[in-house]
């Protein structure tokens, strides 16, 4: 079973930038960067037992440029699905789900 720690690897790979999980507010966030948390565990039954587990995270690019390359990286991978864009104090802000 891959582990969060498995993505957190995965993303820096993938991106070649900072990935965030759950940041204190007290952290300076280095830009571009991916800032992710879980957000629900699916679990699959048979038998009244949990066969297999899927956990979906919240992946959120952070950019100064409204068009930067990361987000399209991130756009393309697998069990990932676009939510949404917003734009606030000079960061670009696209929003992931993706299943891992």
């Amino acid at each position: 079973m891959k582990t969060r720690s498995d993505l957190q690897l995965y993303l820096e790979n993938v991106s070649g930038v900072k990935v965030y999980f759950n940041p204190p507010e007290t952290v300076q966030l280095t830009y571009p960067c991916i800032v992710y948390n879980r957000d629900y565990i699916y679990n699959h039954h048979a038998d009244n037992k949990i066969h297999l587990q899927e956990n979906k995270y919240v992946v959120n690019v952070l950019d100064k440029k409204v068009d930067g390359d990361t987000f399209k990286i991130i756009s393309k991978l697998p069990r990932c699905r676009y939510k949404n864009h917003s734009f606030k104090n000079g960061i670009s802000q696209d929003s992931f789900t993706l299943y891992f």
